[in-house]
């Protein structure tokens, strides 16, 4: 079962908490120990000088209402920062209004929570948008390098008529570019079983592997 708290590499996510309250920040710190690496800042201008040096975070939980730089600000510097600008940003904050909410949406904040807050409902999230956001980040970078690849459908379903859904499934995902072990993940089954899916969907199309399923069905 995939770890919830831990990236590919087995390292723990790393969630910047930026609020200028000490106390806010311990109890926070405390919430996520042992499950997240956590960062702290104690105001916009200590968070954007730890993006620049490197210290990039999967996810940050960001108050609005701070002194100097406040949330808005602070958010809005962040997305004009390439490594920072698709990290997912909750605003943890004890303003509610509607007005409040709009002006975060359009600054390009990615939730809400306000205080005060419980546990698993951070956690929950947290868990999440970190989720989201490595999504985000897979196909960004896909399509940069030019690895995202697009099905063309009709050649698709002309190619798998013999299929059932379950291996249709699966060979949809091996033309997208996935691993066995990324299917059996995304699919919630068994290696094993994604193992004797795979066979039987080369047997029943006729290909030998899965360059040439890809080959067979995406857009050129």
């Amino acid at each position: 079962m995939v770890d919830n708290y831990r990236s590919e590499d087995g390292s723990l996510y790393k969630v910047l908490v930026v609020d200028d309250h000490a106390g806010l920040r311990e109890l926070v710190s405390g919430q996520l120990a042992g499950k997240y690496e956590v960062m702290l800042a104690e105001g916009g201008e200590q968070a954007l000088g730890l993006i620049e040096e490197g210290k990039i975070p999967d996810i940050i939980l960001l108050d609005i209402d701070m002194p100097g730089m406040n949330g808005y600000e602070t958010l809005e510097k962040l997305r004009e920062i390439p490594a920072a600008e698709d990290i997912p940003a909750i605003f943890l904050t004890g303003l509610n209004r509607v007005a409040d909410q709009v002006r975060g949406l359009k600054t390009g904040v990615t939730d809400y929570i306000t205080k005060p807050f419980e546990k698993d409902i951070l956690l929950a999230r947290l868990g999440l948008h970190i989720k989201l956001g490595m999504e985000r980040r897979k196909t960004r970078n896909a399509r940069k390098n030019g690895l995202l690849v697009e099905l063309d459908e009709e050649k698709f379903q002309r190619l798998t008529t013999a299929l059932d859904d379950r291996e249709k499934r699966v060979a949809k995902l091996i033309a997208l570019g996935k691993r066995n072990q990324d299917i059996a993940e995304e699919l919630v089954y068994s290696l094993a079983f994604v193992k004797r899916l795979t066979t039987r969907v080369f047997n029943k199309t006729g290909l030998s592997d899965r360059y040439e399923l890809r080959k067979a069905c995406v857009k050129e």
